[in-house]
């Protein structure tokens, strides 16, 4: 794994947060219009026979999948903060905050190639840190 490939986890575990987030809030509109059965006739069925736990025990899991891709995002982010102060400033705006080079020149009032500079400096440090 290079230092690009593990740092660009991070946008890939946005999105999945981002998924099992509107999975959990389907599984709770789905929840809502769980009801009970009634006392009338029963309709045999080979679906489950608790449908209100097997929401719950979902919305568990996905919760916990969240927890864990929360987890790998601050290991990726407290390694990026044993590097000096600029080049944890210029990788944590490119992958956390989703910036390009372009906007994190402008904002710095310097070239792209700086920046790319920087980056690269900081991709050193993290194949010494991580053994890239």
């Amino acid at each position: 794994m290079t230092a690009d490939e593990y740092l660009s986890q991070v946008g890939m575990i946005d999105c999945k947060i981002k998924l099992f987030q509107n999975q959990i809030e389907n599984l709770r509109l789905m929840a809502i219009g769980t009801t009970c059965p009634s006392d009338g006739d029963r309709v045999k069925s080979s679906g489950s026979q608790d449908p209100m736990g097997n929401l719950v025990a979902k919305i568990a899991d996905l919760s916990a999948e969240i927890i864990s891709l929360q987890n790998k995002q601050v290991e990726i982010l407290e390694t990026i903060e044993c590097l000096p102060f600029e080049q944890y400033e210029v990788l944590f705006q490119r992958y956390f905050q989703h910036r390009t080079i372009q906007q994190i020149a402008e904002d710095r009032n310097c070239t792209t190639s700086n920046i790319q500079k920087t980056k690269k400096k900081a991709f050193d440090n993290l194949k010494n840190m991580k053994r890239f």
